[in-house]
């Protein structure tokens, strides 16, 4: 049994349940919430999903243009945990390079911390790359496995944790993506 829950867990881990444009995902969200009103500090501490990395921080990091909308998953719990968001964003067209960068995104927002910092170190155990040192970014970070020449970068801050991996690969771009998105949890 554990090793199907393990096999699961690291399946899902790479692979999205389904992907659906974020546009599509954020009109039915405004179909649910519809009489309903936020203020502007609420908006910002109720951000999760593909809006925990915003389209001009992709913009400012890598000098192009992206799609308004990224491609947007949902991902299953790990360990007992919260349903995570899984995000594939891509480059506009004339691309600036001649590798333009596509950015895959998977973020899961806990009930708490305590709950994210399990769940984080739980993964861990089973996809951390315990042969590169730590990146050293937010509350806890490691590289993690991932196909060869492909890193992925994971970062846990307060209840929120993500990983990150660039298409060209690009270690010190997402050290420099991973640290910006820190800084905004």
């Amino acid at each position: 049994m554990k090793t199907t829950a393990l096999v699961f867990l690291l399946f899902s881990a790479l692979v999205p349940l389904t992907l659906i444009p974020r546009h599509v995902v954020a009109q039915q969200k405004r179909n649910q919430s519809k009489g309903t009103s936020s203020t502007s500090a609420d908006s910002a501490a109720s951000r999760s999903g593909c809006a925990l990395l915003p389209i001009s921080l992709l913009e400012k990091t890598f000098g192009e243009k992206f799609d308004d909308e990224p491609m947007e998953g949902k991902m299953p719990p790990a360990y007992d945990g919260a349903w995570g968001t899984t995000c594939k964003f891509s480059p506009k067209p004339p691309f600036s390079k001649q590798h333009p960068t596509t950015v895959e995104f998977t973020v899961f927002v806990e009930a708490s911390p305590g709950d994210a910092k399990h769940t984080f170190e739980q993964a861990a155990t089973f996809l951390a790359d315990t042969s590169k040192p730590k990146p050293g970014i937010g509350d806890s970070s490691y590289w993690a496995l991932s196909k060869p020449n492909e890193p992925r970068l994971a970062v846990l801050k307060g209840k929120a944790h993500f990983s990150l991996q660039l298409e060209p690969p690009n270690e010190n771009k997402l050290k420099e993506l991973a640290t910006a998105v820190t800084a905004q949890l």
